[in-house]
């Protein structure tokens, strides 16, 4: 697939500074999973900047996926987030002068994909039909003090 992350990073070694915004297709992370599934836009924002001997990606993104409840295994959709993750790259293991970040961004967002997520902001209505089936908390009536007597 043909990314627009990419950067001319000779561009960054005199001082510049460059701001990006993109709206990227779903499909762009190529995540193939059976139970998630990417159904929204990418949004992506950032700048990129050098340092003498780094490139440094700063990046923001969100986007929204479907995935079952833990408890009811209902599709649920839930939001990813990133802030102001920042990335830096030594000029000096760079291949070439163009460096493509989509991995870097897919990386991140996939990373937040939650283990587990309850629909209905974490208030499964099914999770009442289950309780029963879970281990009660013991509740201790008499507090143990170790160091009581020292």
């Amino acid at each position: 697939m043909k990314t627009p992350l990419k950067i001319h990073t000779e561009h960054f070694r005199d001082g510049n500074r460059e701001e990006f915004q993109y709206v990227l297709p779903a499909d762009f992370l190529d995540f193939r999973e059976e139970v998630i599934s990417f159904h929204s836009p990418i949004h992506l924002q950032g700048e990129v900047y050098a340092t003498d001997e780094h490139l440094i990606l700063q990046l923001e993104a969100h986007t929204e996926i479907e995935m079952p409840c833990s408890v009811c295994n209902e599709k649920t959709f839930v939001t990813l987030k990133t802030e102001e993750i920042y990335h830096t790259i030594p000029f000096d293991e760079m291949e070439a002068t163009i460096f493509d970040f989509t991995d870097i961004v897919r990386e991140e967002i996939v990373i937040l994909i939650p283990q587990f997520i309850e629909c209905n902001q974490g208030k499964c209505p099914t999770r009442t039909d289950i309780a029963k089936f879970m281990k009660s908390k013991a509740v201790n009536t008499q507090n143990h003090f170790p160091f009581a007597d020292l």
